[in-house]
Protein backbone atom coordinates (compact mmCIF):
# COMPACT_ATOMS: atom_id res chain seq x y z
CA UNK A 1 0.00 0.00 0.00
CA UNK A 2 1.02 3.14 -1.41
CA UNK A 3 1.68 6.20 1.22
CA UNK A 4 0.07 9.29 0.64
CA UNK A 5 1.69 12.53 -0.23
CA UNK A 6 -0.26 14.27 2.28
CA UNK A 7 -0.52 12.61 5.16
CA UNK A 8 -3.90 13.37 7.49
CA UNK A 9 -2.91 15.09 10.80
CA UNK A 10 -2.75 12.36 13.69
CA UNK A 11 -4.96 14.92 16.22
CA UNK A 12 -7.91 17.16 15.67
CA UNK A 13 -8.96 20.45 17.51
CA UNK A 14 -11.27 18.60 20.45
CA UNK A 15 -14.37 18.15 20.43
CA UNK A 16 -16.84 18.47 23.26
CA UNK A 17 -19.57 15.44 21.74
CA UNK A 18 -16.69 13.42 22.35
CA UNK A 19 -15.12 14.39 25.37
CA UNK A 20 -11.13 14.23 23.93
CA UNK A 21 -8.61 15.83 26.37
CA UNK A 22 -6.78 18.92 24.83
CA UNK A 23 -3.33 16.98 23.67
CA UNK A 24 -0.30 17.42 26.07
CA UNK A 25 1.66 19.04 23.17
CA UNK A 26 -0.81 22.17 22.83
CA UNK A 27 -1.22 22.54 26.38
CA UNK A 28 2.65 22.66 26.93
CA UNK A 29 2.83 25.29 24.06
CA UNK A 30 -0.05 27.17 25.87
CA UNK A 31 1.46 27.66 29.15
CA UNK A 32 5.11 28.38 27.23
CA UNK A 33 3.73 31.22 25.33
CA UNK A 34 1.85 32.70 28.72
CA UNK A 35 4.90 32.41 30.62
CA UNK A 36 7.13 34.06 27.87
CA UNK A 37 4.46 37.06 27.33
CA UNK A 38 4.80 37.41 31.58
CA UNK A 39 8.27 37.65 31.25
CA UNK A 40 8.43 40.18 28.70
CA UNK A 41 5.80 42.14 30.83
CA UNK A 42 7.86 42.35 33.69
CA UNK A 43 11.26 42.89 31.83
CA UNK A 44 9.62 45.76 30.47
CA UNK A 45 8.09 46.90 34.07
CA UNK A 46 11.52 46.35 35.24
CA UNK A 47 14.03 47.73 32.46
CA UNK A 48 11.85 50.08 30.52
CA UNK A 49 10.80 50.48 27.31
CA UNK A 50 13.25 49.74 24.89
CA UNK A 51 14.17 53.27 22.68
CA UNK A 52 13.59 51.36 19.38
CA UNK A 53 10.14 50.39 20.33
CA UNK A 54 9.65 53.77 21.78
CA UNK A 55 10.08 55.33 18.20
CA UNK A 56 7.37 52.79 16.95
CA UNK A 57 4.71 53.22 19.50
CA UNK A 58 5.51 57.35 18.91
CA UNK A 59 4.60 56.52 14.88
CA UNK A 60 1.45 55.12 16.53
CA UNK A 61 -0.05 57.87 18.81
CA UNK A 62 -2.64 60.62 18.08
CA UNK A 63 -0.57 63.93 16.62
CA UNK A 64 0.02 66.39 19.13
CA UNK A 65 2.12 69.87 19.33
CA UNK A 66 4.76 68.43 22.35
CA UNK A 67 7.65 66.26 21.64
CA UNK A 68 9.00 64.99 24.84
CA UNK A 69 12.66 63.58 25.82
CA UNK A 70 13.74 61.23 28.42
CA UNK A 71 16.36 59.09 30.06
CA UNK A 72 14.07 56.36 30.66
CA UNK A 73 10.43 55.50 29.65
CA UNK A 74 8.72 52.88 31.68
CA UNK A 75 4.62 51.51 31.87
CA UNK A 76 2.72 50.03 34.28
CA UNK A 77 -0.81 48.65 34.10
CA UNK A 78 -2.22 50.90 36.64
CA UNK A 79 0.34 54.44 37.20
CA UNK A 80 0.75 54.53 33.24
CA UNK A 81 3.68 55.71 31.30
CA UNK A 82 6.94 57.18 33.83
CA UNK A 83 9.07 59.20 31.66
CA UNK A 84 12.26 60.17 33.83
CA UNK A 85 14.65 63.06 33.32
CA UNK A 86 12.07 64.39 31.15
CA UNK A 87 11.80 68.11 29.14
CA UNK A 88 8.93 68.49 26.92
CA UNK A 89 9.02 71.16 24.04
CA UNK A 90 6.55 73.05 22.24
CA UNK A 91 7.18 72.08 18.44
CA UNK A 92 8.25 74.35 16.26
CA UNK A 93 9.54 76.85 19.64
CA UNK A 94 13.31 77.09 20.30
CA UNK A 95 15.12 78.03 23.62
CA UNK A 96 13.91 75.89 26.92
CA UNK A 97 12.00 73.16 27.03
CA UNK A 98 8.05 74.13 28.37
CA UNK A 99 8.43 71.48 31.25
CA UNK A 100 11.49 69.95 32.56
CA UNK A 101 11.03 67.62 35.34
CA UNK A 102 12.50 64.51 37.66
CA UNK A 103 9.44 62.61 36.68
CA UNK A 104 6.50 63.17 34.19
CA UNK A 105 3.76 60.54 34.63
CA UNK A 106 0.28 60.11 32.16
CA UNK A 107 -2.36 57.91 33.23
CA UNK A 108 -3.69 57.02 29.70
CA UNK A 109 -6.79 55.61 28.01
CA UNK A 110 -6.00 52.82 26.40
CA UNK A 111 -9.58 52.12 25.14
CA UNK A 112 -9.59 55.94 23.54
CA UNK A 113 -8.88 54.75 19.96
CA UNK A 114 -11.97 52.84 19.85
CA UNK A 115 -14.25 54.95 22.24
CA UNK A 116 -12.92 58.44 20.71
CA UNK A 117 -12.53 59.85 24.22
CA UNK A 118 -9.92 61.40 25.58
CA UNK A 119 -6.42 59.70 25.96
CA UNK A 120 -4.75 61.06 28.48
CA UNK A 121 -6.95 61.38 31.79
CA UNK A 122 -3.91 62.99 33.94
CA UNK A 123 -0.41 64.66 34.09
CA UNK A 124 1.81 64.12 37.00
CA UNK A 125 4.84 66.07 37.39
CA UNK A 126 7.69 65.95 40.45
CA UNK A 127 10.59 67.83 40.65
CA UNK A 128 9.94 69.79 37.81
CA UNK A 129 9.95 73.39 36.20
CA UNK A 130 7.42 75.00 34.36
CA UNK A 131 8.67 78.15 32.64
CA UNK A 132 7.01 80.64 31.01
CA UNK A 133 8.22 84.16 31.96
CA UNK A 134 11.62 83.16 30.90
CA UNK A 135 10.60 80.19 28.67
CA UNK A 136 10.84 79.41 24.88
CA UNK A 137 8.80 81.58 22.58
CA UNK A 138 7.12 80.58 18.38
CA UNK A 139 10.60 80.81 16.32
CA UNK A 140 10.74 83.28 13.43
CA UNK A 141 7.82 82.61 10.76
CA UNK A 142 5.69 80.69 13.34
CA UNK A 143 2.65 80.60 12.59
CA UNK A 144 -0.40 81.11 15.30
CA UNK A 145 -0.12 78.40 18.29
CA UNK A 146 -2.87 75.42 18.49
CA UNK A 147 -2.51 73.01 20.78
CA UNK A 148 -5.20 71.14 19.72
CA UNK A 149 -8.09 69.74 22.55
CA UNK A 150 -7.37 68.67 25.44
CA UNK A 151 -9.03 67.63 29.01
CA UNK A 152 -7.43 65.67 31.80
CA UNK A 153 -6.62 66.46 35.35
CA UNK A 154 -2.91 68.11 36.50
CA UNK A 155 -0.75 67.46 39.52
CA UNK A 156 2.52 68.92 40.04
CA UNK A 157 5.08 68.00 43.41
CA UNK A 158 7.83 70.53 44.15
CA UNK A 159 7.87 72.30 41.13
CA UNK A 160 8.47 75.75 39.97
CA UNK A 161 6.05 77.33 38.54
CA UNK A 162 7.01 81.22 37.46
CA UNK A 163 9.79 80.75 39.65
CA UNK A 164 7.51 80.09 42.65
CA UNK A 165 8.19 76.89 44.39
CA UNK A 166 4.29 75.13 44.23
CA UNK A 167 4.50 72.14 47.63
CA UNK A 168 1.83 70.41 45.67
CA UNK A 169 -1.52 71.50 43.24
CA UNK A 170 -3.93 69.89 41.50
CA UNK A 171 -6.22 71.00 38.94
CA UNK A 172 -7.99 70.50 35.83
CA UNK A 173 -6.97 71.41 32.45
CA UNK A 174 -8.80 72.66 29.80
CA UNK A 175 -6.99 73.68 26.14
CA UNK A 176 -9.11 75.05 23.15
CA UNK A 177 -6.03 75.69 20.73
CA UNK A 178 -3.89 78.29 22.13
CA UNK A 179 -6.61 78.92 25.04
CA UNK A 180 -6.06 77.13 28.23
CA UNK A 181 -8.30 77.52 31.25
CA UNK A 182 -7.19 75.56 34.83
CA UNK A 183 -10.36 74.92 36.72
CA UNK A 184 -10.57 74.04 40.30
CA UNK A 185 -6.87 74.67 41.06
CA UNK A 186 -5.48 74.27 44.32
CA UNK A 187 -2.24 74.06 45.94
CA UNK A 188 0.29 75.22 48.40
CA UNK A 189 3.09 77.62 47.91
CA UNK A 190 6.48 78.29 49.94
CA UNK A 191 9.98 77.34 50.05
CA UNK A 192 11.25 74.35 51.50
CA UNK A 193 12.13 75.97 55.09
CA UNK A 194 9.89 79.33 54.45
CA UNK A 195 6.47 80.21 54.98
CA UNK A 196 3.61 78.48 53.16
CA UNK A 197 0.69 79.90 51.70
CA UNK A 198 -2.76 77.77 50.29
CA UNK A 199 -4.02 78.75 47.00
CA UNK A 200 -7.57 78.09 45.53
CA UNK A 201 -8.66 79.11 42.34
CA UNK A 202 -8.91 79.51 38.36
CA UNK A 203 -6.54 80.34 35.70
CA UNK A 204 -7.01 81.55 32.14
CA UNK A 205 -4.41 82.06 29.08
CA UNK A 206 -4.08 83.33 26.14
CA UNK A 207 -0.67 80.76 25.00
CA UNK A 208 -0.82 83.16 21.27
CA UNK A 209 -0.96 86.27 23.11
CA UNK A 210 1.28 85.10 26.15
CA UNK A 211 -1.13 86.42 28.31
CA UNK A 212 -2.88 85.45 31.49
CA UNK A 213 -5.41 86.51 34.19
CA UNK A 214 -6.29 84.48 37.60
CA UNK A 215 -8.92 85.18 40.36
CA UNK A 216 -7.93 83.14 43.41
CA UNK A 217 -8.74 82.64 47.43
CA UNK A 218 -5.60 82.51 49.82
CA UNK A 219 -5.12 81.96 53.54
CA UNK A 220 -1.42 82.01 54.98
CA UNK A 221 2.50 83.67 54.64
CA UNK A 222 2.41 86.67 52.33
CA UNK A 223 6.18 86.33 52.44
CA UNK A 224 5.82 82.77 50.77
CA UNK A 225 6.16 84.66 47.18
CA UNK A 226 9.37 85.26 48.26
CA UNK A 227 10.78 83.12 45.32
CA UNK A 228 8.44 84.57 42.35
CA UNK A 229 9.95 88.14 43.67
CA UNK A 230 13.64 86.63 44.11
CA UNK A 231 13.02 84.87 40.41
CA UNK A 232 11.84 88.27 39.02
CA UNK A 233 14.75 90.66 40.86
CA UNK A 234 12.42 92.64 42.61
CA UNK A 235 14.30 93.20 45.95
CA UNK A 236 12.60 96.05 46.77
CA UNK A 237 9.19 94.89 46.74
CA UNK A 238 10.36 91.94 48.69
CA UNK A 239 11.96 93.88 51.28
CA UNK A 240 8.14 95.59 52.16
CA UNK A 241 6.64 91.84 52.42
CA UNK A 242 9.40 90.75 54.88
CA UNK A 243 8.45 93.70 56.85
CA UNK A 244 4.91 91.90 57.70
CA UNK A 245 4.65 89.58 60.82
CA UNK A 246 1.89 87.45 60.89
CA UNK A 247 0.48 86.29 64.03
CA UNK A 248 -1.06 82.85 65.92
CA UNK A 249 -4.08 83.56 62.99
CA UNK A 250 -2.94 83.42 59.53
CA UNK A 251 -4.10 86.44 57.32
CA UNK A 252 -6.56 85.90 54.69
CA UNK A 253 -8.39 87.01 51.42
CA UNK A 254 -8.50 87.68 47.83
CA UNK A 255 -6.25 87.92 44.98
CA UNK A 256 -6.63 89.16 40.85
CA UNK A 257 -3.38 88.82 38.89
CA UNK A 258 -2.89 89.33 35.40
CA UNK A 259 -0.01 89.78 33.15
CA UNK A 260 2.04 88.65 29.77
CA UNK A 261 4.90 86.57 30.27
CA UNK A 262 7.96 85.88 27.77
CA UNK A 263 10.39 88.54 27.32
CA UNK A 264 8.50 91.71 28.09
CA UNK A 265 6.77 90.07 30.91
CA UNK A 266 4.39 91.81 33.05
CA UNK A 267 2.68 90.82 36.53
CA UNK A 268 -0.50 93.06 38.18
CA UNK A 269 -1.21 92.20 41.51
CA UNK A 270 -4.20 93.33 43.43
CA UNK A 271 -4.61 91.63 46.60
CA UNK A 272 -7.49 92.40 49.96
CA UNK A 273 -6.44 90.48 53.02
CA UNK A 274 -7.68 90.96 56.65
CA UNK A 275 -4.82 89.49 59.84
CA UNK A 276 -5.47 89.11 63.87
CA UNK A 277 -2.75 89.76 66.13
CA UNK A 278 0.31 90.54 63.93
CA UNK A 279 3.32 93.24 63.06
CA UNK A 280 4.25 95.76 60.83
CA UNK A 281 7.53 97.40 61.00
CA UNK A 282 8.06 96.09 64.86
CA UNK A 283 4.88 97.94 65.51
CA UNK A 284 1.92 95.32 66.78
CA UNK A 285 -1.58 95.54 65.61
CA UNK A 286 -4.40 93.87 66.64
CA UNK A 287 -6.83 94.35 63.50
CA UNK A 288 -5.60 94.64 59.82
CA UNK A 289 -8.02 95.00 56.69
CA UNK A 290 -5.76 96.41 53.63
CA UNK A 291 -6.19 96.44 50.16
CA UNK A 292 -2.85 96.29 48.18
CA UNK A 293 -1.81 96.75 44.34
CA UNK A 294 1.92 95.75 42.99
CA UNK A 295 2.67 96.26 39.48
CA UNK A 296 5.86 95.24 37.63
CA UNK A 297 7.30 93.74 34.89
CA UNK A 298 10.41 93.78 32.55
CA UNK A 299 12.21 97.26 32.02
CA UNK A 300 9.42 98.49 34.07
CA UNK A 301 9.94 99.87 37.72
CA UNK A 302 7.58 98.57 40.39
CA UNK A 303 5.06 99.98 42.01
CA UNK A 304 3.18 98.80 45.59
CA UNK A 305 0.31 100.84 46.83
CA UNK A 306 -1.82 99.72 49.48
CA UNK A 307 -4.92 101.91 49.85
CA UNK A 308 -6.93 101.44 51.47
CA UNK A 309 -5.69 100.38 55.33
CA UNK A 310 -7.31 100.22 58.31
CA UNK A 311 -5.44 99.55 61.77
CA UNK A 312 -6.65 99.00 65.03
CA UNK A 313 -4.54 98.92 68.21
CA UNK A 314 -5.27 98.84 71.45
CA UNK A 315 -4.26 102.31 71.76
CA UNK A 316 -6.23 103.62 68.62
CA UNK A 317 -7.41 103.50 64.97
CA UNK A 318 -5.69 104.40 61.87
CA UNK A 319 -7.05 104.46 58.62
CA UNK A 320 -5.68 106.13 55.02
CA UNK A 321 -3.39 104.79 52.36
CA UNK A 322 0.23 105.15 51.01
CA UNK A 323 2.03 104.02 47.58
CA UNK A 324 5.91 103.18 46.91
CA UNK A 325 7.47 104.37 43.95
CA UNK A 326 10.57 102.18 43.51
CA UNK A 327 12.32 104.18 41.46
CA UNK A 328 12.41 107.54 43.18
CA UNK A 329 11.94 105.92 46.58
CA UNK A 330 9.45 108.08 47.19
CA UNK A 331 6.45 107.06 50.04
CA UNK A 332 3.19 108.95 49.42
CA UNK A 333 0.76 108.72 51.90
CA UNK A 334 -2.41 110.35 53.19
CA UNK A 335 -3.88 109.11 56.51
CA UNK A 336 -6.64 109.78 60.03
CA UNK A 337 -4.84 108.14 63.26
CA UNK A 338 -5.77 108.42 67.01
CA UNK A 339 -2.75 105.84 67.76
CA UNK A 340 0.22 107.86 68.91
CA UNK A 341 1.77 109.86 66.43
CA UNK A 342 5.49 107.88 66.34
CA UNK A 343 3.52 104.59 66.24
CA UNK A 344 1.70 106.28 62.90
CA UNK A 345 5.24 107.53 61.56
CA UNK A 346 7.30 104.21 62.11
CA UNK A 347 4.70 102.67 59.68
CA UNK A 348 5.72 104.83 57.11
CA UNK A 349 9.42 106.19 57.65
CA UNK A 350 11.22 104.32 60.77
CA UNK A 351 13.87 106.91 60.29
CA UNK A 352 12.03 109.67 60.46
CA UNK A 353 10.36 108.18 63.54
CA UNK A 354 13.29 107.62 65.40
CA UNK A 355 14.29 111.45 65.33
CA UNK A 356 10.45 112.05 67.10
CA UNK A 357 11.52 110.28 70.40
CA UNK A 358 11.54 113.60 72.18
CA UNK A 359 7.47 113.63 71.71
CA UNK A 360 5.45 112.87 74.83
CA UNK A 361 2.13 111.40 74.15
CA UNK A 362 0.22 110.35 77.30
CA UNK A 363 -3.38 111.57 76.19
CA UNK A 364 -5.95 110.72 73.46
CA UNK A 365 -4.80 112.64 70.43
CA UNK A 366 -6.09 112.86 66.88
CA UNK A 367 -3.74 113.23 63.32
CA UNK A 368 -4.59 114.17 59.98
CA UNK A 369 -0.89 113.74 58.04
CA UNK A 370 -0.20 113.40 54.06
CA UNK A 371 2.39 113.84 51.74
CA UNK A 372 5.37 112.32 50.68
CA UNK A 373 8.55 110.94 52.88
CA UNK A 374 12.45 109.69 51.43
CA UNK A 375 14.60 107.88 53.40
CA UNK A 376 16.87 107.78 50.87
CA UNK A 377 17.42 111.53 50.18
CA UNK A 378 15.27 113.71 52.79
CA UNK A 379 15.35 116.74 50.56
CA UNK A 380 12.46 115.20 48.56
CA UNK A 381 10.42 115.16 51.93
CA UNK A 382 7.41 116.75 51.95
CA UNK A 383 4.77 116.46 54.59
CA UNK A 384 1.93 118.33 56.07
CA UNK A 385 0.42 117.52 59.45
CA UNK A 386 -2.17 118.56 61.73
CA UNK A 387 -1.95 116.77 65.18
CA UNK A 388 -4.65 118.01 68.18
CA UNK A 389 -4.40 116.06 71.42
CA UNK A 390 -4.06 116.33 75.35
CA UNK A 391 -1.56 115.82 77.77
CA UNK A 392 0.85 115.86 75.00
CA UNK A 393 4.42 117.92 74.72
CA UNK A 394 8.36 117.18 74.29
CA UNK A 395 10.75 115.94 76.69
CA UNK A 396 9.96 117.59 80.15
CA UNK A 397 7.21 120.15 78.53
CA UNK A 398 4.30 118.82 78.83
CA UNK A 399 0.64 120.41 77.66
CA UNK A 400 -2.41 119.80 79.16
CA UNK A 401 -4.15 120.68 75.25
CA UNK A 402 -2.62 120.82 72.07
CA UNK A 403 -3.15 122.16 68.78
CA UNK A 404 -0.89 122.94 65.80
CA UNK A 405 -0.09 122.62 61.68
CA UNK A 406 3.02 121.31 60.84
CA UNK A 407 4.96 121.70 57.31
CA UNK A 408 8.05 119.58 57.04
CA UNK A 409 9.95 120.00 53.70
CA UNK A 410 13.34 118.88 53.36
CA UNK A 411 15.03 118.95 56.71
CA UNK A 412 13.40 121.67 57.80
CA UNK A 413 10.42 121.78 59.84
CA UNK A 414 7.55 125.15 60.06
CA UNK A 415 4.77 125.32 62.93
CA UNK A 416 1.60 127.22 61.91
CA UNK A 417 -1.76 127.75 64.16
CA UNK A 418 -0.39 126.57 67.82
CA UNK A 419 -2.50 126.31 70.61
CA UNK A 420 -2.89 124.95 73.79
CA UNK A 421 -3.42 124.85 77.43
CA UNK A 422 -0.71 124.32 80.16
CA UNK A 423 -0.04 125.65 83.30
CA UNK A 424 -3.30 127.03 84.07
CA UNK A 425 -3.38 128.95 80.74
CA UNK A 426 -3.44 129.13 77.38
CA UNK A 427 -1.73 130.31 74.06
Amino acid sequence: MKTPLFKRPAFHFPRQERGRPLPGSLFRGLVLLFFLALSWLLLVLAMGIPSSWIRVISQRLPETPFAAEAGTISYDLVRGVTLREARIFHKGDVGLPLVSADTVRLVVNPLAALTGGDWLREVWISGGTIRGMQGSGPGEGAGPLDFGNWNFQANVQDTRIFGERVVQGTCEVSLRGAQLRLNRAEGEIGEEAGPHATLQGSLAMNLSEKSYQSSITWNGYPMAIESFLTAMDKQGALDYFRLFKPGGKLPSGDADMSGNYGEKWTFDLALSGAARDCAYRGVDIRQLFMNMQFHTGEGRKADLAFDPVVMIRQDGLAAGGFSVDFGTGDIRFDGYSTCPPGTLVRLVAPDVADRLTAVRVEGPVRIHAGGTVNQRDLTRTSVTLFLEGQKLGLNRFLADRLAFTAKLTGLSCEIHDLAGECYGGSF
